[in-house]
């Protein structure tokens, strides 16, 4: 076997062998290796080092204002990136009320603007615009039932040939 500090597989073999992952077969080929080889033997106590000490490790315990303290920073600092005009508007609202509002005050700027000849002009383009539509359904009409007679002259043909 190639000592496995000189190939990709080192991670997966030493810690398979560490924690009993390996195929039987593998592990014994693995333990004879590590009899034999000083480097592979030093490297897999380092992991059996390092697995006990992650095993006795305890987590520090949490004091109770922990949870107060760090919604209390949070909020400090999303106040000091909120941009100077989101003062003015109350929390909570956000962008929702404020785009009909645009889109009405847009809409009145063009009646204004335009004035009411300009919507007698839309009305009678309008006009024109349903003549179109009524001619593409006739012409989609059409189209359909060019398929359907072109699907049963294929499928009387089909008998035919039976």
């Amino acid at each position: 076997m190639n000592c496995i500090l000189k190939t990709h597989e080192q991670e997966e073999l030493l810690l398979g062998y560490c924690t009993a992952a390996l195929e039987p077969e593998r592990a014994r080929t693995y333990e004879r290796h590590v009899q034999g080889c000083e480097e592979c033997r030093t490297m897999l106590e380092l992991q059996r080092l390092a697995d006990e000490t992650m095993n006795d490790w305890r987590a520090p315990e949490v004091s109770e204002e922990f949870d107060r303290k760090l919604f209390a920073r949070i909020r400090v600092e999303e106040d000091a990136k909120r941009a100077w005009w989101q003062g003015l508007v109350p929390s909570g609202w956000g962008w929702k009320p404020a785009i009909p509002l645009a889109l009405a005050a847009l809409a009145l700027t063009v009646f204004v603007w335009r004035g009411p000849e300009a919507l007698s002009v839309a009305q009678k383009s309008e006009g024109l615009k349903t003549d179109e539509i009524d001619q593409v359904e006739r012409a989609l009409d059409d189209m359909e039932a060019l398929q359907a007679l072109h699907q049963s002259d294929g499928e009387s043909a089909q008998k035919e040939a039976l």
